[in-house]
C-alpha cells in the first residue's frame, strides 16, 4: 500500500475520521471541565557540599560543581517519607476534617492516619534539580492554592530540620560515646601516675639521673682509690718487707675495704639504673595514656560542638507565591492532546474499516487484488486510455 492509496482511503473516510476527532476533543473537554483545578507552588532551596567543620558549616566552594550523586541524594532524603511525616505534624494535618473523611473513605480507618496523609502528600509532591546547578525546585500541588504555597514551604522547612537531624544526631552519638571513653582513658592516666609516684615514693627517687651522676662519680673515685691501694701493695712487696709487715697489712686491709666499697657501689649503680629504666617505663606509661586522653578530649569537643551546631548546607531561596492560575486542568494542553489522539484513533478506525470491507480504488488495488492484466482505464467522460 503505497501513499497515495493511503490518501485515497484516508479522503473516502474523512467523515470518519473528523466525527472521531470532535468525539474525542467534545471528551478532552468535558474532562477538563468535569476535573477541580490544581494549583501548584514552588519554594526554592540550595544545596551546598556538607562539611565537617563545626565552625563553618556550609563550607562549600561555590565554583566546586557538586556531583550528581549527592544531589540525588538530597533529593531522595527531600521527597522521603520522614521529610513528610514532619510536614503533617508542623501543618497539624491530623487534625484536619477534610483528610480524616478522605482517610476513613480510603482504609476505612485502617493505618496509621499521619502515615497515610504522608503519602497522599507526597504524590502530589514534585522535587526537579536544576541541571549544573546547586538549586532544587520543591514544588506542591493541590486543590487549594493558599494549601499547596504552605506545603511547598513546609517540605522546604522539613527538608532543612531532617538536614540538620543527620548533620547534629550521629556527632550527639560519637560524643555520648568519647564521654564515656573519656572516663575510662582519665582513670588510665591516674592510674600510671599512680604507679610512677609509688615507685618514686617507694625507692624514694626525685631525680634518678642526678642521683645516678653523683653515684657514677663516687665509683670513679673509689676505683682510682682502688688503684692506688694496689699500686701500694706492689710497692711493698717490691721492698720485700713481707706479708706480715704492718705496712702491708694495712696496704691489704684498705684494697680490702676499697673492693668492699667498690663492690657495694656497683651493686648500687646497677639498682640505680633498673630504677631508671623502670621509672622511664613508667612515665611512657603516663605519656601515652596523657597523649590518648588528650587525643580524645579533642575529639569529644569537636563532637560536642557540632552536635550544638544550628545550621546546615540546605538554605532557602525563594519561598512559595500562592499560585493565581490552576497547573491543571490544562485546555490549551488537553485540546491538543485531543486533537491528536481522534486523528490518530480517526485514521485507525479508518483503516480498519477498509480492511475489512476492501474497495477497489486504483488500477494497483485491481491488478493485485485480482491478479489479471489491465488493458485499459476508463475516466469520467468514458474515454478508454
Amino acid at each position: 500500500m503505497d501513499l497515495r492509496q493511503i490518501f485515497l482511503i484516508l479522503r473516502a473516510h474523512s467523515f470518519l475520521i473528523f466525527s472521531t476527532v470532535l468525539a474525542v476533543l467534545a471528551l478532552a473537554l468535558a474532562i477538563t471541565f468535569i476535573m477541580p483545578p490544581t494549583y501548584t507552588a514552588t519554594t526554592t532551596v540550595v544545596i551546598d557540599f556538607e562539611s565537617h567543620e563545626p565552625i563553618n558549616p556550609s563550607g562549600g566552594n561555590p565554583n566546586v560543581p557538586i556531583s550528581p550523586g549527592y544531589l540525588s541524594t538530597q533529593v531522595d532524603i527531600a521527597e522521603s517519607h520522614s521529610v513528610a511525616l514532619k510536614v503533617v505534624k508542623s501543618l497539624n494535618l491530623e487534625q484536619d476534617a477534610k483528610f480524616k473523611e478522605k482517610f476513613l473513605r480510603a482504609t476505612h480507618g485502617q493505618g496509621s492516619l499521619a502515615d497515610w496523609i504522608a503519602d497522599e502528600l507526597r504524590k502530589k509532591l514534585s522535587i526537579k534539580p536544576v541541571r549544573e546547578s546547586r538549586v532544587v525546585h520543591i514544588s506542591a500541588s493541590a486543590e487549594d492554592a493558599q494549601f499547596s504555597a504552605v506545603t511547598s514551604d513546609a517540605f522546604a522547612d522539613a527538608f532543612i530540620d531532617t538536614r540538620l537531624e543527620l548533620n547534629i544526631e550521629p556527632a550527639r552519638r560519637n560524643s555520648a560515646w568519647l564521654e564515656e571513653q573519656l572516663k575510662t582513658l582519665r582513670n588510665r592516666v591516674e592510674e600510671a601516675q599512680a604507679r610512677l609516684t609509688a615507685y618514686q615514693q617507694q625507692n624514694q627517687i626525685l631525680t634518678s639521673d642526678d642521683r645516678l651522676d653523683t653515684e657514677m662519680q663516687r665509683y670513679a673515685d673509689l676505683s682510682a682509690q682502688s688503684s692506688a691501694a694496689q699500686a701500694a701493695i706492689q710497692d711493698v712487696r717490691s721492698r720485700q718487707l713481707g706479708e706480715n709487715h704492718p705496712a702491708y697489712q694495712r696496704a691489704i686491709a684498705r684494697d680490702q675495704a676499697l673492693q668492699q666499697s667498690l663492690a657495694a657501689q656497683k651493686s648500687k649503680i646497677l639498682k640505680l639504673k633498673r630504677g631508671r629504666d623502670e621509672i622511664a617505663v613508667l612515665i611512657r606509661e603516663v605519656e601515652s595514656a596523657q597523649r590518648t586522653y588528650d587525643s580524645a578530649m579533642q575529639r569529644f569537643n569537636q563532637s560536642s560542638l557540632e552536635s550544638q551546631g544550628n545550621q546546615t548546607s540546605v538554605s532557602v531561596l525563594n519561598r512559595a507565591v500562592v499560585p493565581v492560575r490552576p497547573s491543571s486542568p490544562q485546555l490549551t494542553l488537553n485540546l491538543a492532546v485531543g486533537i491528536v489522539l481522534g486523528f490518530s484513533l480517526g485514521v485507525g478506525a479508518a483503516l480498519l474499516r477498509e480492511v475489512a470491507n476492501r474497495r477497489i480504488r486504483t488500477e494497483t488495488d485491481l491488478t493485485d487484488g485480482l491478479g489479471l492484466p489491465l488493458f485499459g482505464v476508463l475516466d469520467k467522460a468514458g474515454v478508454l486510455s
